[in-house]
């Protein structure tokens, strides 16, 4: 199993809010990979966004760019939630 792969199929999970995909492709890794460096800051982000504590998102998102940045579209997909949410 490639981790750099399942992370970005985890980040357009994300970006796919409202949607369940992020917890559903989460059921589908074992949990000792979930407890990889690289994942755990996607499952906080999932949190944050989850409950939208969009605050601590962004600020946890800024700390993690490196991770995020390899999926473009990430910030708009988040966004755009947000403001539906918002709305």
């Amino acid at each position: 199993m490639s981790i750099q792969i399942v992370a970005r199929i985890l980040i357009k999970a994300l970006m796919a809010m409202p949607a369940p995909n992020f917890s559903l492709c989460l059921f589908l890794i074992p949990e000792q990979v979930q407890m990889e460096e690289q994942f755990k800051p996607l499952i906080v982000l999932s949190l944050y966004v989850e409950t939208t504590r969009f605050r601590q998102f962004w600020e946890e998102a800024a700390k993690n760019r490196h991770i995020l940045k390899v999926v473009p579209g990430f910030e708009a997909a988040i966004q755009a939630y947000a403001i539906h949410v918002l709305s």
